[in-house]
């Protein structure tokens, strides 16, 4: 089990490292997006203008033209970061939700098989002592995956007004960096506890096979002691 959690996990941190660096090459399309705006405005409002000169609103339509190209190579790596960023955040919840179900069905059945077979109740004590440690590691992760979603929606000037989502680009740029490291060692920590764990369960089964194996070579001894 650890090595398919390593291998969903390696496969979160790719994502969410690709999209840290399609969000860095976008540039500052807040920037480039004010502009867009301000120039189409300013246009808006010379063509209501009855007397407008005809030299003035062409140097508007210009402006507008210069912004809108400068503009468009930018759209492809916002949407490209956008897209990754909701298949990397997905998969994030995914690789956590694994851990979550994980420690929730082992330590269960930890639980259950110890209190059947009346082993030590080490194993299953240890095995919610690492459920309990876990949660919150794979928890926080969730909850940056959602301040990353929300600091990014803020930040975008296509879903909003310029001026009200450029004090967002800052936070959203530290919330996904940081927050793509922390979700990259939680990831570490899961991998180490769920091997851990699966220690634990191999300890089980081993005990359990003992007591089974007794419980048969009695059963054989009673039935050819009965049997002479």
């Amino acid at each position: 089990m650890a090595r398919i959690f390593f291998t969903l996990a390696l496969v979160a941190c790719s994502l969410l490292t690709m999209d840290l660096f399609f969000g860095y090459w976008v540039g500052d399309y807040n920037k480039v997006a004010g502009q867009i705006k301000r120039a189409a405005r300013d246009l808006d409002k010379l063509r209501q203008s009855p007397s407008v000169d005809e030299d003035v609103l062409r140097a508007a339509q210009q402006e507008l033209n210069a912004a809108a190209s400068g503009h468009q190579p930018l759209v492809y790596r916002m949407t490209m970061h956008r897209w990754i960023g909701i298949v990397a955040v997905l998969i994030t919840v995914l690789v956590n939700s694994v851990s979550v179900t994980y420690f929730i069905g082992t330590s269960r059945w930890c639980k259950e098989v110890s209190d059947t077979y009346a082993l030590e109740p080490r194993f299953a004590e240890d095995s919610a002592r690492l459920k309990s440690k876990t949660f919150p590691f794979s928890f926080s992760s969730l909850m940056i995956c959602l301040a990353v979603v929300v600091t990014g929606g803020a930040a975008d000037p296509d879903n909003s007004v310029v001026e009200s989502t450029m004090p967002w680009v800052t936070p959203h740029h530290l919330v996904a960096l940081l927050g793509s490291l922390w979700i990259g060692w939680s990831f570490l920590v899961q991998v180490g506890r769920i091997g851990a764990n699966y220690e634990i369960i191999e300890q089980i089964v081993e005990r359990v096979d003992e007591i089974r194996t007794r419980a048969e070579t009695a059963s054989e001894v009673s039935q050819r002691l009965e049997s002479e």
